[in-house]
């Protein structure tokens, strides 16, 4: 019976979703893959991902543009435009296909593009140790979110949308659309290790987190 309630107890703690790792958020721990990226290691607690997702990827004459893609999914996703094709070829045409901001092309786009005002749709957060939370945060609301990633090394960034999150006995893994490959299931494992640290497997491990910011829909 003691056995029983233990296991339950257990059971019961793996299934709790907001909130449950604010530990992870507190202390330093160390790299619980060891080095290694696997995704069997990784042992759900809660997800928040949803079903139809756009997913605009590069093409001819945007391949330095997923800052651009990615505020465009995002808009599309939220209710603010039908074609994030679209988006992506006023964005292209306004800035050309060379590096940007995500803040800057959404602020431009709802301003001189769709005639709204951005400041009612736009939440952000800046701060890296809180991004983390902001994100998860946005999608237990249904919004999606556009994240910046910074490089660890070098000046060539990436930005994507993030739609979705699993919570696992290491920390997070967020569920993302990314401009660069057509995948909208690419995942991005975190861990907290005086700051949070991206862990995954190609090409991620280059970058840190940045800057993001949530999208309301166009009803709210």
């Amino acid at each position: 019976m003691k056995t029983f309630l233990s296991l339950l107890m257990i059971t019961l703690s793996l299934n709790v979703c907001s909130g449950c790792f604010d530990q992870l958020q507190k202390k330093k721990i160390e790299d619980p893959w060891d080095g290694k990226y696997n995704d069997n290691s990784a042992v759900a607690m809660d997800v928040r991902v949803p079903g139809e997702v756009p997913d605009y990827t590069k093409r001819d004459g945007t391949s330095s543009m997923c800052w651009a893609i990615a505020v465009c999914n995002a808009l599309e996703y939220a209710g603010h435009i039908d074609d994030n094709g679209v988006c992506v070829g006023d964005m292209k045409s306004n800035y050309g296909n060379k590096p940007g901001r995500i803040s800057d092309s959404y602020l431009w786009y709802m301003t001189d593009v769709l005639l709204l005002d951005p400041n009612k749709f736009y939440t952000r957060e800046y701060d890296h140790d809180l991004v983390v939370d902001f994100i998860l945060d946005s999608i237990q609301l249904g919004l999606p979110v556009v994240w910046s990633l910074p490089p660890l090394d070098g000046d060539v960034g990436h930005a994507l949308m993030v739609y979705g999150w699993t919570a696992t006995v290491h920390g997070y893994v967020l569920y993302v659309v990314d401009g660069d490959d057509h995948k909208h299931t690419a995942t991005i494992s975190l861990y907290w290790d005086d700051g949070w640290v991206i862990h995954s497997s190609g090409k991620y491990n280059q970058f840190e987190p940045g800057y993001a910011f949530s999208i309301k829909s166009a009803t709210q």
